[in-house]
């Protein structure tokens, strides 16, 4: 089977969607498949060593997103010329046999400027980016297809829960879309090392972070400017500190915005119990070294479970740690699955409030429920693997070929 791959810019941290894509990209390789990348850049051309053939939109501006209409232009046309079974797209403005949207839309993008820039550099931002407000006005006026083209598309893949409930509020004005739809389970993408190994890294990234061997450690990833999104979490941690400074959970930071978020520690009075670990190259270490793991924060509309933070679930669930997971955010249905012994492998928070963050801590405190959870996080996250996700993904584009090659299915 020849597969057409097409995608915004595949950078290689993973925060972004350039490892999923070059992670699918190798499975089906490995399945003895053909394929082919059309995307907008590619900053690391060894993720995509393995493909036959690999091009990018040059003439595009670098620094800016790809939804200028441009982008869609030229992937309709690899789509004509490059020869293909089937074509999968993970790029919101160019269309797909199969459809993967990992990027944010018009909307979740501004929200984002609104949220991390002043002023005078929003109004920069958007006329460097214009072609995002022009998305946006498309979707919220003019009432176009979520792509930005007309082309038909016989699959939406959508990866966990809260995909499929941003799909349905996406493509509920595509006509007969919704019922082509295609869950499948989230996954990790960082193997779990051998136990003696995993201790071994367990302790030395601990103590290389002034972290005692009773503290409950809380891992958090933020992938965006967070502003004031996690200020339950940092008051709650900080009142913490402020009655027991020992026995108070610390927080492992791994953020893109480093300097925005100690800022923010320090002024609510947390900073004494955050370590911030910066790139997301340390989440094996930083995954070995917590005790759970904090999904804080909502996943803005738009963002079809943006990238990172839904894998970072799936990993923290095969490495054993329980999920402490705001309601709405990427991922938070993992918390409620249920082991064979049905025991859930975390909490699911109603709100980032203060109130409810002292009141998961409380229950981090529990070394019964830990223990429990922690077991039932390492069953669970067992199964979600990059293996099965190719598995479905194979068959998905197997199915989807032969209705492209029968003419059936749009």
């Amino acid at each position: 089977m020849r597969v057409l791959v097409i995608s915004g810019r595949t950078a290689r941290h993973p925060w972004s969607h350039g490892p999923l894509v070059a992670a699918a990209c190798d499975a089906m390789i490995a399945r003895g498949h053909t394929v082919s990348l059309a995307a907008q850049s590619v900053d690391d051309e060894a993720m995509f060593a393995r493909c036959e053939q690999v091009e990018t939109f040059d003439s595009f501006d670098q620094t800016a997103t790809d939804w200028p209409l441009g982008f869609a232009a030229w992937a309709r046309k690899r789509r004509r010329v490059t020869a293909h079974d089937v074509s999968l797209s993970f790029s919101r403005v160019a269309a797909g046999d199969v459809w993967m949207p990992q990027e944010p839309s018009g909307a979740a993008w501004l929200a984002r400027v609104r949220r991390s820039h002043s002023l005078p550099s929003q109004a920069i931002a958007i006329a460097r980016h214009h072609g995002a407000l022009r998305a946006w006005a498309f979707d919220a006026f003019l009432v176009t297809p979520p792509t930005g083209e007309h082309e038909p598309i016989r699959r939406v893949l959508a990866v966990g829960s809260t995909a499929m409930g941003e799909v349905s509020r996406a493509l509920h004005r595509a006509r007969g879309l919704g019922e082509r739809v295609a869950k499948v389970d989230p996954f990790g993408m960082i193997p779990r090392p051998p136990m003696e190994e995993f201790s071994r890294l367990r302790e030395s990234t601990r103590a290389s972070l002034g972290i005692e061997p009773e503290q409950r450690v809380v891992l958090v990833s933020v992938p965006s400017p967070a502003g004031r999104l996690l200020d339950g979490l940092l008051v709650a941690t900080a009142a913490a500190g402020e009655r027991d400074r020992r026995r108070a959970p610390v927080l492992l930071v791994l953020a893109r915005d480093c300097f925005a978020l100690q800022g923010r520690a320090v002024k609510l009075g947390a900073a004494g119990q955050m370590r911030i670990m910066g790139l997301t190259h340390q989440m094996g270490a930083a995954l070995a070294a917590a005790d759970a793991v904090a999904l804080p924060m909502r996943s803005a509309r738009g963002l079809f479970e943006n990238g990172g933070t839904t894998r970072l679930a799936a990993d923290a669930l095969a490495f054993g740690r329980p999920l402490l997971a705001v309601s709405g955010a990427p991922g938070y249905g993992m918390a409620r699955l249920r082991s064979a012994g049905e025991i859930a492998p975390g909490l699911v928070i109603d709100t980032s409030s203060r109130g409810e963050w002292e009141r998961a801590f409380s229950q981090l405190g529990n070394e019964e429920w830990l223990a429990s959870a922690s077991g039932a996080a390492a069953e669970i996250g067992a199964a979600m693997t990059l293996e099965r996700f190719a598995g479905r993904l194979e068959n998905l584009l197997g199915e989807v070929a032969r209705e492209r090659a029968e003419g059936r299915g749009v």
